[in-house]
Order: C-alpha cells, then structure tokens, then sequence
C-alpha cells in the first residue's frame, strides 16, 4: 500500500510542475479581466442585458417552436 501512495505522490509532483504555470497564466488573466471589469461598469452592464435578453429570446424561440 506504501508503494501505491508513493506512486500517487510522486505523480502528483510531475503533473502539478506542468499545470502550475497554466493556472498563474490562468490567475493572470482573470486578474486582468477582474481589473478591466471594474473600470468599466457600464459595459459589464450593457453585456448582461445582452446576454439576459438574448436568453429570453431563446427560450420564447424553443418555446414557439414545440
């Protein structure tokens, strides 16, 4: 049982060292994003009332439709 959880750490080690620099690329860019977002809150407005809207649309769409 030892020789199983060595192998899973050892593993854990290899696959972490080449996820980690996609997940700070990741963090980077939300960090970003999050920054971007809130200096301008009037388009993250105008994009949910687009998506929200766009949504009803649908579903009256799909509803019409069956």
């Amino acid at each position: 049982m030892r020789s199983l959880e060595g192998s899973g750490i050892r593993l854990g080690r290899v696959v972490t060292e080449q996820v980690l620099p996609w997940l700070q690329k990741a963090a980077d860019l939300a960090e970003k994003a999050a920054k971007w977002a809130e200096q301008h809150p009037e388009i993250i407005s105008a994009i949910l009332k687009l998506g929200g809207g766009a949504a009803l649309v649908g579903a009256g769409v799909s509803a019409v439709g069956q």
